[in-house]
């Protein structure tokens, strides 16, 4: 796992000249603080570089010159902003003006933040020079181009191939990139900071060299430990697989533009798979530095614990969608899902074995409430079921669904406690129970550690257990009777709105619903409206769920499986209603949890939950466009 700052975007250029200090000294502080801050709240790579090393621009020169040996590097003229106030070229971002779409006044010369929009300096109505405000003329100017337009069909034919593997929004984007057809794109710029192009007084457009920052930094992992060849196991065997974590505004550089260099530099592996995350914003509106309208990281781990606000980014993490990140909805994931849930659990086991025995008790006969979470014979106990079911979700990119899976255990968890009440027990029932929900505690602690790494590992120091979790197996193995235990302390604290003053200032959305699954008005994209699959269901069947107001739980055929999904529809629809009714399934959502049930899907309905259905004979399975 590598990665790195990249040190020559456009905003370093702009800060620097601002602040009238030298960019690569201004990209440094930068560089040292990500770090600071990644450390800080529990981010770990195998390394961690940046792109003004030695290495990189080696790397990134190789490339270029391999490329251009390849015939994919040409030189071109191109239309150029040119400021007459300090006479010289302008790179996009130094250029701004009001996008032609959505009228944002801010908008530039690369794309406008509003509405996403891609653009070039000429687009924009009424430019201005970012640095004085000085209407630029445009010049025609000699520049290095990439010939992207040249792996047109190779790159329709490769992505074809990741449909139904990359997530919606990801092939989605992808693919309307290739529907517009692929255009030779500039990758020279008119500045002395940055990567220098060989035998020439420009420097490699960032977009270009940023990306070889992968193979760069693979390279200098490998050297650094005396196996300056061992970076190829991971770029040129064609068995090794390559994921790109990134935002949405990337999807096109490492779906089109990277795979394209990849292509015509040979014998690299393109990526396997780029499980993009959407948008996370603040209190409905994008997070903007420039208005103030930020959250900075090393500021809120002043107040609180990095796994507080690990635990309620993960939940909120937008995977498929825009999120959202509530001051509101921070305190109560933290109150009633990490202290009362999770927290709570722990902290009674440990609290009762600490009191009552000091050390692991020693179990006697298990029973059947207490095999339903240990193996028994060959069937897996709901420890490993869960376990099984978060690792297959980390493994498929879907972690706030892993992450669910961690919940489900500490809520059955819960329910054991409250259902066996140890503390009315005696003797070894006593000892047997709460050896069982050490073993609960155990295998949490296992689980969490990649979402909550520091309270993972002081939940399993607090049970007496040498070291840290280190192996998902560790999970179910026997634990050892007799092992000693400090005193326990509770792993989370609880967040009061006093601890949330700081903060209160920022800008609120009306129509961002109310931070408790209730709806508020949001804005997708096309390509993102393209990527609702929406399939004709037949419902099989349908009951009520237990103890609920309004639920019912449905089994859908949709064609190619069955779904289970959970709607509130039993104050319009008794259950023998819908049994044998087609319905329009929203498919391809993230699963939930609702009332202790898995739903792995949602229903369409207008007003107050009346169904949606086809109007006439449709075959079940039947996508809706």
């Amino acid at each position: 796992m590598v990665s790195g700052t990249d040190m020559h975007g456009t905003p370093i250029t702009l800060a620097a000249e601002r602040e009238g200090v030298e960019p690569g000294g201004l990209a440094e502080r930068f560089h040292g603080r990500i770090k600071k801050t990644m450390e800080d709240v529990g981010i770990s790579y195998d390394l961690y570089t940046k792109t003004s090393t030695d290495e990189h621009a080696e790397t990134a020169q190789k490339f270029f010159n391999r490329l251009k040996e390849g015939g994919y590097v040409y030189e071109g003229e191109m239309l150029l902003a040119y400021c007459p106030e300090h006479g010289s070229f302008l790179p996009d971002r130094y250029v701004e003006g009001t996008c032609p779409r959505c009228g944002f006044e801010s908008a530039r010369g690369d794309q406008c933040d509003e509405c996403g929009l891609t653009l070039d300096p000429e687009d924009l109505e009424e430019p201005r020079c970012a640095l004085d405000g000085a209407e630029p003329v445009f010049r025609e100017r000699n520049h290095f181009f990439f010939r992207l337009s040249a792996f047109q069909d190779d790159l329709e034919s490769w992505v074809e191939e990741k449909k139904g593997l990359w997530r919606p929004n990801v092939y989605g984007q992808t693919a309307t990139w290739l529907r517009e057809g692929l255009e030779d794109r500039p990758i020279s710029r008119d500045m002395e900071y940055g990567v220098p192009i060989p035998e020439d007084e420009r420097v490699l457009y960032v977009w270009f060299e940023a990306v070889m920052g992968y193979v760069s930094a693979t390279k200098m992992y490998f050297s650094e430990r005396g196996e300056p060849k061992g970076w190829g196991d991971h770029w040129q065997d064609p068995d090794a697989e390559t994921y790109y974590f990134i935002a949405k505004d990337n999807i096109p550089f490492h779906t089109v533009l990277w795979p394209a260099m990849l292509m015509g530099h040979g014998d690299l592996n393109l990526p396997t798979d780029v499980p993009a995350n959407e948008y996370l914003n603040l209190e409905g509106t994008q997070f903007s530095t420039s208005r103030g309208h930020a959250i900075w990281v090393d500021d809120f781990l002043r107040k609180f614990h990095p796994d507080q606000l690990r635990y309620a980014v993960a939940s909120v993490m937008p995977e498929r969608r825009d999120s959202n990140f509530t001051l509101h909805d921070f305190k109560r994931l933290v109150n009633d899902e990490l202290v009362a849930t999770y927290g709570n659990f722990v902290h009674r086991v440990l609290t009762m074995i600490h009191r009552e025995y000091g050390e692991i008790p020693e179990p006697g006969e298990f029973d059947e409430g207490d095999e339903q979470f240990l193996a028994a014979g060959d069937s897996p106990g709901l420890i490993e079921t869960l376990g099984t079911r978060a690792s297959d979700e980390i493994k498929e990119k879907r972690f706030r669904e892993a992450l669910d899976a961690v919940m489900v255990l500490a809520r059955r968890g819960n329910q054991y406690l409250n259902e066996t009440q140890p503390w009315k027990q005696e003797g070894e029932r006593k000892a047997t129970t709460l050896y069982v929900a050490a073993g609960i505690v155990r295998a949490l602690s296992v689980f969490s550690e990649p979402f909550l790494p520091h309270s993972a590992r002081e939940v399993w120091r607090q049970l007496g257990l040498e070291g840290e979790p280190e192996r998902w197996e560790e999970a179910v193995e026997p634990l050892e009777p007799g092992t000693g235990m400090p005193e326990p302390e509770p792993p989370f604290d609880t967040v009061y709105d006093e601890d949330l003053e700081p903060w209160s200032g920022v800008e609120e959305d009306p129509d961002r619903g109310d931070g408790d699954g209730g709806v508020g008005v949001e804005r997708i994209s096309f390509d993102e409206f393209q990527s609702m699959d929406l399939r004709v269901g037949e419902v099989l069947e349908a009951e009520e769920v237990a103890g609920s107001d309004g639920l019912l739980r449905l089994l859908v055929d949709i064609g190619e499986e069955e779904r289970q999904v959970v709607a509130g529809l039993r104050k319009l629809y008794g259950p023998e209603d819908l049994v044998g009714r087609q319905v329009v399934v929203l498919a391809n959502i993230e699963a939930a949890e609702i009332f202790g049930v898995r739903s792995d899907g949602m229903l369409l309905a207008a007003g107050e939950g009346r169904l949606l259905e086809p109007d006439g004979d449709v075959s079940v399975g039947s996508r809706v466009r």
